[in-house]
């Protein structure tokens, strides 16, 4: 649940008559992730393939192909022909033929008609021509000896007897599959090769998937952070866009994005899961704040008025100030999250030094709640005792001597060839870069309770024009009107903003603390690759 999905390397040898169609069944199956054979061999045993296809002349056949299909208006929901046997030569037969039919023909009923003849058999081509450019790109990556070829590649622990039953049904019992696990291999205990990583699979995983996909990907074996980054993502847009009303919206959209039977494409629709928590995140807020499509006198608030400045009976601070300071709050919690992951995650890839040893470590949490805890008792207490500065300073003198002291334990010089001033500087720098990053990174979730605020005042505009319209004839009528187009415009621009936040929190305050970003993304060969 909290990790990636365990790879392990694949290593198939069989012979070179048997290797295009096992190709084209592991291109069906689609879970394999290639990776270089020739690389993978020792003392160059293996050479690189022959290529056996033209990749120009299947570019210009599927270009000819998609010419004319566009001359023939044909679209994707016609019924595909068989294309069992059609190969490059009896497709450039086909295309001449289709071509010389259409050639000269511009009316309207003649290109229906040519369109209604040849519909499915293009598209059959189409997607034949993939297959061939599919596989053409897949043989880059394969191996060869006089006889036998080498396929190389990762894929899922529990995807290794599908690949087994494929290659022993294409190569007739003949074929060998060598399997070798992720810690195992050679090249990537050596550091050369990077095991890819795949996500654990789940609609409500995806879209948060995607999020960290677009900035990078973790290393294998460090904690998949899908659930983390869901959470945090969705509160804090919950805590900008707080509204009954226009959250109810935003959760309706996105029930529709994803639920439609509109073509809507995969990541539209895991878009729309995103917007529907986004969503319902805005409502439960909205019950906290007691906002209904930006009016505030329908249900009292449970938690705050994000606009109230004045000091309730029984409180010591205002509602702004607590929606502030809880927005503060809010970013120490994620912030200490986050830099537990980025522990955890040194430990799990046995890096236990740099586990300890960094300000984003053990020493640099230490240091962080220090210095948290110190700051609020001294805001009860009014004092500061000894201890407390002795707490502060210490994690800050280990992480300034890291480096001597690392280069003590691996038994090298103190400073390892580099200059005392160089080492000392780099110290000061270190020691700086932690202070600045932390406290720029928790006063920077200032901003999710700011924008609540901000969400709150623009409804507030849209009502205050409402107001000014009570003079007018038929002011009801003007007064709807402007409530609704107030609110689809605080929920546009209001929304937008609020997820940007979303997105530039996590990546630059939260993803900064623990999430390199540098491994490699599990993509395997599929046949549906080129379409």
């Amino acid at each position: 649940m909290f990790k990636p999905v365990e790879m392990c390397k694949i290593n198939v040898l069989l012979l070179n008559k048997h290797l295009t169609d096992t190709t084209r069944k592991l291109g069906a199956l689609g879970n394999l992730h290639l990776v270089d054979a020739v690389a993978q061999s020792e003392s160059g045993l293996l050479g690189s393939l022959d290529d056996e296809h033209n990749a120009a002349a299947l570019r210009q056949l599927l270009d000819k192909t998609e010419t004319l299909m566009q001359k023939l208006g044909v679209d994707g929901n016609a019924a595909v022909s068989p294309s069992d046997g059609l190969d490059e030569t009896k497709i450039a037969a086909r295309l001449e033929a289709i071509a010389s039919d259409s050639k000269g023909v511009e009316e309207a009923d003649k290109l229906l008609q040519l369109k209604e003849k040849h519909s499915g058999e293009l598209l059959s081509i189409q997607a034949k021509l993939h297959e061939f450019a599919s596989m053409d790109e897949a043989r880059k990556h394969f191996g060869k000896l006089t006889r036998l070829s080498c396929i190389s590649g990762w894929a899922p622990k529990a995807e290794v007897d599908g690949i087994r039953k494929i290659v022993e049904e294409a190569t007739n019992g003949t074929g060998l599959v060598e399997v070798i696990d992720a810690e195992d291999d050679a090249l990537v205990k050596s550091g050369v090769e990077s095991v890819p990583v795949k996500f654990q699979d789940g609609p409500l995983r995806r879209p948060f998937q995607m999020l960290i996909s677009n900035f990078g990907m973790p290393r294998y074996k460090e904690l998949d952070p899908t659930i983390f980054v869901g959470i945090t993502f969705v509160l804090m847009f919950g805590f900008m866009f707080g509204d009954i009303g226009q959250g109810l919206v935003l959760l309706l959209a996105g029930l529709f994005m994803k639920f439609s039977k509109k073509k809507f494409d995969e990541t539209i629709r895991d878009a729309g899961v995103l917007l529907a928590f986004c969503g319902l995140s805005a409502v439960v807020f909205g019950f906290f704040y007691g906002s209904i499509f930006g009016y505030e006198h329908l249900i009292h608030h449970l938690w705050v008025n994000p606009l109230k400045m004045e000091v309730s009976e029984g409180s010591l601070l205002s509602d702004i100030q607590r929606l502030l300071l809880t927005a503060v709050g809010m970013g120490i919690v994620f912030t200490s999250v986050a830099i537990i992951i980025n522990i955890v995650n040194h430990f799990l890839t046995k890096r236990v030094y740099e586990g300890i040893f960094d300000k984003f470590g053990l020493l640099g949490l230490i240091f962080y709640w220090s210095v948290l805890a110190t700051g609020l008792w001294m805001v009860v207490k009014g004092s500061i005792a000894t201890w407390q500065i002795v707490l502060i300073v210490t994690p800050l003198v280990l992480l300034f001597i890291r480096e001597p002291l690392h280069n003590l334990l691996n038994k090298h010089g103190l400073f390892h060839g580099e200059s005392a001033f160089g080492v000392i500087l780099e110290g000061v720098l270190d020691l700086m870069e932690t202070f600045t990053g932390y406290l720029s990174g928790t006063v920077s979730f200032v901003r999710v309770g700011a924008f609540a605020i901000s969400h709150a005042a623009l409804c507030m505009a849209v009502f205050l024009i409402v107001g000014m319209m009570s003079k007018l004839p038929v002011h009801s009528l003007w007064q709807a009107i402007i409530i609704v187009i107030g609110n689809v415009i605080v929920i546009a621009f209001e929304g937008m903003v609020a997820g940007i936040q979303c997105i530039r929190l996590e990546y630059y305050e939260l993803f900064g603390k623990y999430f390199s970003g540098d491994g490699v993304e599990y993509k395997p060969f599929s046949l549906a690759d080129k379409k």
